[in-house]
């Protein structure tokens, strides 16, 4: 057995027991298949066992995120088997992506606030972009493991939606217009038959309440070393999306790079006026972008590049990037003003351009520290910092092997100038 401490979403430290390599695959729970089942079955059968201040803790009593939290440990240390991941590839470069098991710090350890207490145990209530099906909002509430057996249940066998099931989602009442639903069997009734947008926004809503940001696993990609967060369990109880609370999210199409290119030069040259600056080369590049320190693919760059004119001179030529694949991304994700982002990206790098002539860039100071902080929220500051002590070690070696190698071939070349009598 394998002992972890473990914060849950209220503070709490579990200490968990872990029989590794157990791999419990059986989902079946009292005779039924149930969501996860497999942890309830490990804990039955000694492979997951968790305690608090010394005294056993069940499953049932646990919040569902907590529960969700256990579970991605029992995931990655294989005391129970993990779900079904499918083929995925880069955001950024399109290369396919390798998950390992994702350091454990930043999953035992929550590294920014918690996402989950400011919620708790006050009702959430969300209000949708526009009504559908006549309801314009609802309101929804963490729930603990117990509560949320009938959903886990309900899961598996794909019936119709019952007033357990709305308990087990934490789903307090749906708003129509004149009256508000309060009585799971009548909100019950309701999701029966709505439409998908809506029972999407409840999903989405729900999920964000049942998984931490902890649970995902930071994997960086090979090729171009974007990082990504990928979500870990690998299955989750819903699929949810945002959609209905975002709005209309039809913002047309996304130009394509040549007339993205055009808008940007036009662009250029309206913020270069309005900042009183010239001699700025504008590249607009549609190959993978670059990445910042925290491995987040970049909208935009500024690069000060030497050109050696003569042997006792150098010219400067100060270049800004825009990645067009970046901004095509993101509008993909969730439309938004082009030109206004374009206008905005490149007053930012103007910006840099600025400090740098003026021999201090606190923006950039700024920018790497707000990334180390992305790094250590992704991979824990402990792994952080050994990732730091390893590339130092690194630098220092080849730097000692630098100076070997050239003191070696120095007293070879003394030994044969002596040897030759070129040298007394």
């Amino acid at each position: 057995m394998s002992t972890f401490r473990l914060i849950g979403v209220e503070g709490e430290a579990f200490d968990v027991e872990l029989r590794e390599d157990a791999a419990v695959a059986d989902d079946r729970v009292g005779g039924e298949r149930v969501f996860a089942g497999r942890l309830f079955r490990a804990a039955r059968e000694g492979a997951v066992h968790i305690e608090r201040e010394g005294e056993r803790v069940a499953l049932d009593d646990l919040w569902v995120a907590d529960f969700h939290l256990l579970r991605d440990l029992a995931e990655r240390r294989a005391a129970i088997a993990p779900g079904e991941r499918g083929p995925l590839r880069c955001r950024n470069c399109g290369a396919g992506l390798t998950v390992g098991e994702g350091p454990l710090e930043p999953l035992l350890v929550p590294q920014q606030a918690p996402e989950f207490v400011r919620r708790a145990p006050e009702p959430w209530r969300v209000e949708l972009a526009e009504p559908l099906d006549g309801v314009a909002a609802f309101t929804i509430r963490p729930v603990r493991v117990k509560e949320a057996r009938a959903l886990l249940r309900f899961v598996e066998t794909e019936g119709a939606i019952r007033a357990a099931v709305v308990r087990g989602i934490g789903l307090e009442s749906l708003e129509l217009e004149g009256r508000t639903l309060t009585r799971a069997r009548d909100i019950a009734d309701a999701l029966d038959q709505a439409p998908d947008a809506l029972l999407d926004a409840i999903a989405a809503a729900y999920l964000e309440l049942a998984y931490p940001l902890r649970c995902a696993i930071p994997t960086r990609c090979g090729s171009c070393e974007a990082i990504h967060d990928v979500p870990s369990p690998a299955e989750r109880e819903l699929d949810g999306s945002w959609d209905a609370i975002d709005g209309d999210r039809d913002h047309g199409p996304f130009p394509d790079f040549e007339a993205f290119a055009r808008m940007a030069r036009r662009i250029a040259r309206r913020v270069y006026r309005r900042n009183g600056v010239k001699n700025l080369q504008l590249v607009v590049d549609d190959g993978t972008p670059a990445v910042d320190d925290g491995g987040e693919p970049l909208l935009g760059s500024y690069l000060p590049e030497p050109e050696t004119v003569g042997p006792t001179f150098t010219e400067w030529r100060f270049v800004i990037t825009l990645y067009y694949r970046t901004f095509e991304a993101m509008f993909l994700d969730a439309p938004y003003d082009v030109e206004a982002e374009i206008d905005e990206t490149i007053d930012h790098e103007i910006e840099h351009h600025l400090h740098h002539l003026a021999g201090h860039d606190p923006l950039d100071e700024e920018e790497r520290a707000e990334a180390r902080r992305e790094l250590e929220r992704t991979y824990g500051k402990e792994t952080v910092r050994r990732a730091e002590e390893a590339a130092l070690a690194n630098e220092l070696a080849g730097i000692g092997k630098f100076f070997f190698w050239g003191l070696l071939v120095c007293g070879l070349l003394l030994a044969a100038a002596l040897a030759l009598g070129i040298v007394e």
